[in-house]
């Protein structure tokens, strides 16, 4: 299991919720199932099955990835 916790400004780490719902519904609407985590909800939890191909695991990621750069493109 992994985490990726997503702050508004790396230096307060102020948790940024807002962001981490974007992300997370761009990447539902992209095929990828997840969920919030964290106390501020401003995490994203990685828990791929055992079974998970390589295939399947770096579609996932490219997934995960280009939703998070659509996410920051909007917020520059």
């Amino acid at each position: 299991m992994r985490l990726l916790e997503f702050v508004k400004d790396r230096d307060s780490k102020e948790p940024d919720a807002d962001a981490t719902l974007e992300i997370i519904k761009d990447a539902v609407a992209h095929g990828l199932i997840m969920i919030r985590a964290g106390l501020f909800s401003n995490c994203i939890r990685l828990l791929p099955p055992i079974v998970i191909t390589d295939e399947q695991l770096i579609e996932g990621l490219q997934v995960l990835e280009d939703a998070i750069a659509r996410a920051q493109g909007k917020r520059n």
